[in-house]
């Protein structure tokens, strides 16, 4: 997994999990330790924003020295962000692209962990979208 979201990869079969509307959807995955303080910041604050606190309380923190916001959650990983279909283009870039439609995590670790999506909406839970990374239909665009 990279940064990079200019891949031109999409993934499909979220509709019915994430309320996103059918077809294939524009994603980004991503590593969090991978990115920069900043970028972490970002991926942080526009695609999940402080309403993600109201579904996981204490995922992360803004860091007070630097103003920055880490994450905390060592149980849950954000790894990719989700456009919506035919209407939002993700940019070249992680740190280029618009506010997503959705984010997916790893929950857990290992062979047991598995992705989970939340479509940004503070009333909405994070939900199981498949039991393991190898299990999302993610295809090239």
């Amino acid at each position: 997994m990279t940064a990079a979201a200019g891949e031109g990869r999409v993934v499909s079969g979220l509709d019915e999990a994430l309320g996103l509307g059918g077809g294939a959807h524009p994603v980004a995955f991503f590593t969090l330790r991978e990115l920069d303080a900043d970028l972490v910041d970002r991926v942080i604050a526009d695609h999940l924003g402080d309403d993600f606190l109201d579904v996981v309380p204490g995922a992360f923190a803004l860091d007070p020295e630097t103003g920055r916001r880490r994450w905390q959650h060592a149980g849950l990983q954000p790894i990719a962000i989700i456009g919506a279909a035919e209407t939002f283009d993700l940019g070249p870039t992680v740190a280029e692209a618009l506010p997503s439609a959705a984010v997916l995590f790893l929950g857990g670790e290992g062979a047991a962990a598995a992705v989970l999506g939340w479509n940004r909406c503070p009333t909405h839970r994070l939900v199981p979208v498949a039991s393991s990374l190898s299990e999302l239909d993610v295809r090239s665009h």
